[in-house]
């Protein structure tokens, strides 16, 4: 972990954390990685900032179980139940992001850094490659109802191509019928393996967040991780 900090500080020439953020958690082998668009928060602002660690989580803090933001109130419910676990057991799921660079929004990415998010996500490739062979996961859930952008990356075909492994969800977004939940099994390429990759509307979204919607994504969840005995230790 201080490896892959290290060098990304040199590559980007960051010199405080402020302007991103990496980890979240441990990253030790896990049947589990969750991965989610960017870090939020404004690097102007950095008392605002928030992490279960002021190093490298050494001693298990995560963000999912330590800390308490809007975030973090959906998805630890959830991996709670989908995989069965405790609490204490989900500090051992880790959690990353596809693009290492903070921003308050997706939106305001490039006015943050002078890229697109796009550009971000590839910047933070070589380093979530490595994070992604050292955890080896079973399976892979995807903050955000944008799997082709995780496919296009890493994955060994297109997300359009790849094999679905349960019914997609649906919910009401501003007045248009958009995806909240779906899965398909997919190559990936630093593990020379296939398997499931299950995306799912970003908790933060209304839309999403709705309690008969977040059941139901839940519900999807926990029947893949059922499926594919993902459970919160091998």
């Amino acid at each position: 972990m201080r490896a892959i900090d290290s060098e990304y500080r040199v590559h980007t020439g960051f010199t405080a954390s402020r302007f991103y953020k990496i980890f979240y958690s441990r990253i030790d082998p896990a049947p589990l990685l969750v991965l989610g668009v960017n870090p939020g928060g404004n690097p102007e602002n950095p008392s605002s900032l928030i992490s279960a660690s002021s190093s490298f989580f050494e001693n298990y803090e995560h963000d999912y179980v330590d800390c308490s933001y809007t975030i973090q109130r959906m998805m630890l419910p959830l991996l709670v139940y989908v995989l069965k676990a405790t609490p204490d057991q989900i500090r051992a799921i880790p959690k990353t992001n596809l693009a290492f660079r903070r921003s308050p929004s997706e939106d305001g990415f490039k006015k943050c850094h002078g890229m697109s998010l796009a550009d971000g996500m590839k910047e933070s490739k070589p380093w979530l490659e490595r994070i992604i062979r050292h955890v080896s996961p079973k399976m892979i859930l995807l903050e955000t109802m944008k799997p082709e952008r995780f496919a296009s990356l890493y994955g060994g075909i297109e997300w359009s191509r790849a094999q679905p492994i349960a019914d997609d969800l649906t919910a009401n977004h501003r007045g248009a019928m958009v995806r909240a939940f779906t899965a398909k099994e997919l190559p990936i390429g630093v593990l020379d393996t296939t398997i499931p990759v299950v995306a799912i509307g970003h908790p933060s979204v209304g839309s999403f967040s709705k309690d008969s919607v977040w059941q139901a994504i839940t519900a999807s969840v926990s029947a893949v991780c059922r499926a594919y005995d993902i459970r919160a230790s091998r």
